[in-house]
């Protein structure tokens, strides 16, 4: 018992009443065999639902969960930087809002990582869930592709396997992170400020988290969007000497897409289209950032109707 790692975990949640339950419901319900849980932090970033109370009866029977409810909208990286400062266990983990866990050892399989030496930063197994249109399909038949590339390229270590919807860091690092507001990148920023420091990176494949692509094309290309050109504002901070953390070889991509075509021919050449297209908008699709707030892609959020995670 007295060896086990104490965590804290944070979540901001903006408007995500109609899921918050069921991820605390996840986060309680997980094995702990490795771990003991400290605090289990929901921050309602300037919700205007009733997301905060449904996490303050979450409070009321678990002594370990706080809410911070303020009124105010700081966006992730407020919210992150507020979690740091708070944090005082030995890992600090934060769930996005919108994501279910997928099975009752997500936690244990994060923390198992930071038994390996000097590891500062892991990131966990982000997972689409089951599609239900033709659009949901094509996205998720792309982001198949994409997932066999970057899982398998550098045993795992890589930016592109940190996204910040399942995150842990060090609580030796917390107390030196701080991430500038207008920084949407969170997590790569997370994962080049982690190498800086000196420490290293790990995939955790098996801590998998489910969450939904977009249902419209709309959000789909506001969405992708950003992913594809957040990473200028990181250059600004770390130089352009961190690029090469982006690359993996064409031959890997090629394999990936290759076995992806076999398994869901014609859903990856509508995905491909896709791409294609987003990336001939992407300079005419602007998105306004203030103080490290985005508009919500309301279609990518989990309800009460979309149960499945299954593919």
């Amino acid at each position: 018992m007295n060896n086990k790692k104490t965590i804290t975990i944070g979540i901001p949640a903006h408007n995500e009443s109609k899921n918050i339950a069921k991820l605390l419901d996840g986060i309680i319900g997980q094995n702990k065999d490795l771990y003991r849980l400290e605090k289990l932090i929901i921050a309602c970033d300037g919700c205007t639902d009733n997301t905060a109370e449904i996490a303050k009866g979450y409070a009321k029977k678990y002594d370990f969960v706080e809410i911070i409810d303020d009124g105010r909208r700081l966006g992730q990286a407020g919210r992150l930087n507020e979690f740091y400062k708070i944090n005082k266990s030995d890992i600090f983990i934060t769930f996005d809002a919108d994501v279910i866990l997928g099975n009752g050892y997500v936690i244990d399989e994060i923390v198992k990582k930071f038994n390996e030496p000097n590891v500062g930063l892991v990131g966990g197994c982000d997972t689409p869930a089951a599609p239900r249109n033709f659009l949901e399909r094509a996205a998720v038949a792309w982001v198949n592709a994409w997932d066999e590339a970057r899982h398998n390229f550098n045993y795992g270590d890589t930016v592109h396997n940190h996204h910040g919807c399942v995150s842990a860091i060090s609580g030796g690092i917390t107390n030196k992170a701080e991430i500038p507001v207008n920084i949407i990148a969170n997590d790569q920023f997370l994962y080049h400020l982690t190498k800086k420091l000196g420490y290293n990176f790990r995939f955790a494949k098996n801590a998998v988290v489910y969450y939904k692509v977009p249902d419209n094309f709309k959000d789909y290309l506001t969405q992708s969007v950003r992913f594809i050109t957040i990473k200028d504002r990181i250059f600004e901070y770390f130089g352009n000497e961190v690029e090469k953390e982006y690359r993996i070889p064409s031959k890997i991509k090629y394999k990936a897409l290759i076995k992806t075509f076999f398994k869901k021919p014609i859903y990856l050449i509508a995905g491909v289209f896709l791409q294609i297209i987003i990336r001939a908008a992407k300079y005419k699709v602007k998105e306004e950032y203030k103080n490290g707030v985005w508009k919500t892609a309301e279609s990518s959020k989990y309800n009460q109707f979309y149960g499945t995670i299954k593919h």
